[in-house]
């Protein structure tokens, strides 16, 4: 049986081989070619393209098919850490004070668009953090780029940008670092103070419209700038804001605990490898969860916290009223409490006047909006749209309450006195409008509130602003 099989095993397997041979040379051939055109430039944007986005502001208008985005701006960003954080230039995202329904969307290299937050910004050295917003409360982790040291370029050098030049995505171009320490003073569009730039790269890699707040490589893709401003007038002369100072801005400023994630009313200090709650808002969402000062936070949910960098960082993902986990020691016994925190204008509101306040829905409240609007348009002749503010809650003792305004009032707008007659100015872009106006007036003569009050009707008065 041997003698018969084993020739037709031979025979087979001789048939096989010149195809089998063929496919493994032309498997080499196409190693070797692409051992040569993968470059450097290549792998640095294979390491860094993932990290690189493209981001969209506008705000949303009301159609026939419902709320749609409508597009005013874009530029471009980086992400720098797991959770979503994004750099990118405020000049990409400077509208949103100018622009109500305010929106901010992102676009991932995968093609996923994804709605994003402005957390905090820094007009002087032209950066903001934004944060990804999570969908249906999900923890998804995103591709941080690695940041390289700009102290140490060598002018001369290959650098790669990435961006997204009017509206193409993750775009590259290359070039040299042509010098650095350049100085610009540059005025933003709708700005009449200048931005002062004392340390800029200059490349002559293309940074076109579009190209703002992405990435500047070197050649082993590590992030040493972010793109930031072209010389118009001439041709590949374009500027990028070095890492070092990035990341200084990042860490001492952006990511601020004061300033940025949702507000929990805490005031917090390091003390010896723990978090301290030295101050609680009276009325916050820290002291509704009985949080008390002395207290120790030990966990945000299932991260561990040692700084107050620690819990700023960890409550970035979490929106506004979204419950959120701490556990914490009171003299030596750990519990877990839940925190609800507040949107930073609501909570500047009421740490300024001592009002919480929540919008008023005019479709689900279409008799109230009528007799208001009726009564606006017969007192002041204001025949425009309005928005209204309930008072959710009260801080004992707060101007508001001195002032003698009560849980379900309604705040209107403003009201400007004049010999014969007072002028009115609605809310505009709700708490946010609200906070602009009360930040503007404090220290000065206070804002006086137009105020709507069940069985009673319009009321007026001046409320005292005082200080954060």
């Amino acid at each position: 049986m041997k003698g018969i099989h084993i020739p037709l095993l031979t025979a087979l397997l001789g048939t096989a081989l010149p195809a089998q041979t063929s496919r493994l040379k032309a498997e080499s051939h196409t190693r070797e070619v692409d051992a040569i055109r993968i470059t450097p430039v290549v792998r640095a944007v294979k390491k860094a393209g993932p990290s690189v986005v493209n981001i969209q502001v506008g705000d949303l208008i009301q159609t026939r098919e419902g709320p749609r985005f409508r597009k005013h701006g874009e530029g471009s960003g980086v992400i720098v850490s797991e959770e979503g954080l994004i750099l990118t230039n405020w000049h990409v995202v400077h509208l949103r004070d100018r622009i109500r329904q305010f929106q901010v969307r992102v676009a991932l290299r995968d093609g996923q668009v994804l709605q994003a937050k402005v957390l905090n910004e820094s007009r002087e050295n032209d950066l903001a953090l934004l944060v990804i917003q999570h969908k249906d409360g999900t923890r998804s982790r995103f591709s941080p780029i690695e940041m390289g040291n700009s102290d140490t370029l060598m002018v001369g050098e290959t650098v790669i940008a990435i961006g997204n030049p009017r509206g193409q995505a993750n775009t590259v171009t290359t070039g040299v670092l042509s010098a650095v320490n350049r100085a610009l003073n540059v005025t933003p569009r709708y700005e009449s103070r200048p931005i002062v730039f004392k340390e800029l790269l200059q490349v002559d890699a293309a940074i076109n419209p579009g190209n703002s707040g992405g990435a500047l490589l070197d050649i082993t893709g590590k992030l040493i700038g972010i793109n930031t401003l072209m010389q118009l007038e001439s041709q590949n002369i374009g500027y990028a804001i070095p890492v070092n100072h990035v990341r200084q801005v990042f860490e001492q400023q952006l990511l601020n605990f004061a300033e940025v994630g949702v507000w929990t009313g805490l005031t917090l200090r390091d003390s010896k490898g723990e978090v301290v709650v030295a101050a609680v808002t009276q009325g916050g969402p820290g002291d509704r969860a009985s949080i008390r000062r002395g207290d120790r936070i030990l966990q945000v949910g299932k991260k561990k916290i040692t700084t107050q960098r620690d819990f700023a960082k960890a409550l970035i993902t979490y929106n506004a009223n979204q419950a959120v986990s701490l556990y914490v020691s009171t003299n030596g016994k750990a519990k877990w409490r839940r925190v609800h925190g507040w949107d930073r204008d609501d909570a500047t509101v009421y740490q300024l006047s001592g009002m919480r306040l929540e919008p008023v829905d005019p479709y689900a409240n279409r008799a109230l909006t009528r007799t208001i609007a009726e009564t606006l348009s017969r007192h002041y002749r204001h025949r425009g749209r309005f928005e209204m503010l309930r008072v959710a809650a009260l801080q004992p003792d707060g101007p508001a309450a001195e002032l003698g305004i009560k849980q379900e009032d309604i705040v209107l707008g403003f009201l400007e006195e004049f010999d014969r007659s007072d002028s009115y100015y609605p809310i505009e872009g709700g708490t946010k409008h609200l906070r602009q106006v009360l930040m503007q007036t404090r220290g000065r003569r206070s804002p006086l509130l137009s105020l709507w009050r069940s069985k009673e009707g319009l009321l007026r008065g001046r409320i005292t602003v005082r200080e954060k």
